[in-house]
């Protein structure tokens, strides 16, 4: 076999692997986009369902229906149905046209409030601004910054008191003197003991006024080794 004929073959051979890595590419792409548009079951409320509901409450209630929606368009943890939260309560309200998903519901409810097991609630009264201008709800994911006073020639220092933090609920608002800033709010937290006892400390009895809330998106991280003072503030 002549060096001509070598080099023929070993370029059909290597066009028909081409060819076939191609045809294997665009079947996986249409694989992927059909398993996107793929319709699966999950569960869509049809009822207010509020915080304290039990699970087979809320169903034998009727709140939910299951319906067909795209794959791509289910969020993360969305449920078909509720066995896998039997025996659980609502942590946060369940208005209707949501999907259902295992996040809302907890495991146990102490005087009406749901408290997830090995958590500890305890109450912060803040500003509106110090609770991102009201947007923090029941079920917010929140990191709780603090500002330590200065002293002498020590700076004052802000930092991360809790990286991350579940609002349990909402209280009722009332007027803040001077009737600015939209009035303060209690928010409930889901802490741990080393948690509670740092808000404490704190001085959240006196209005909380050296502490901000701030809402957790995806991914979103809270380092507590940064420190910001007025020798870092520009840098």
């Amino acid at each position: 076999m002549g060096r001509r004929t070598l080099l023929l073959v070993a370029a059909l051979l290597i066009a028909g692997i081409g060819t076939a890595l191609v045809f294997l590419y665009v079947n996986n792409r249409e694989d992927q986009a059909k398993a996107q548009t793929t319709p699966v079951p999950v569960l869509v409320a049809v009822k207010r369902v509020e915080v304290g509901t039990t699970a087979a409450a809320a169903q034998a209630a009727g709140a939910f229906e299951q319906r067909m929606y795209p794959q791509a368009a289910v969020p993360q943890g969305a449920l078909a149905d509720l066995s896998s939260v039997d025996g659980r309560v609502a942590q946060v309200t369940i208005l209707p046209g949501q999907v259902v998903q295992s996040a809302m519901w907890g495991t146990s409810a102490v005087g009406g409030l749901p408290i997830p097991q090995g958590k500890q609630a305890i109450t912060l009264t803040l500003p509106e601004a110090q609770r991102v201008g009201g947007f923090v709800v029941p079920g917010s994911e929140v990191t709780v910054y603090y500002t330590v006073p200065g002293a002498g020639s020590a700076s004052p220092t802000t930092m991360v008191l809790i990286p991350q933090a579940t609002v349990l609920a909402v209280g009722s608002s009332t007027v803040t003197s001077g009737g600015t800033g939209g009035g303060s709010a209690q928010v409930t937290l889901a802490v741990d003991q080393d948690q509670a006892q740092k808000l404490i400390f704190t001085g959240t009895g006196q209005g909380g006024t050296s502490l901000y809330l701030t809402l957790r998106g995806p991914s979103a991280q809270a380092l507590p080794g940064l420190r910001t003072t007025t020798n870092n503030l520009a840098s």
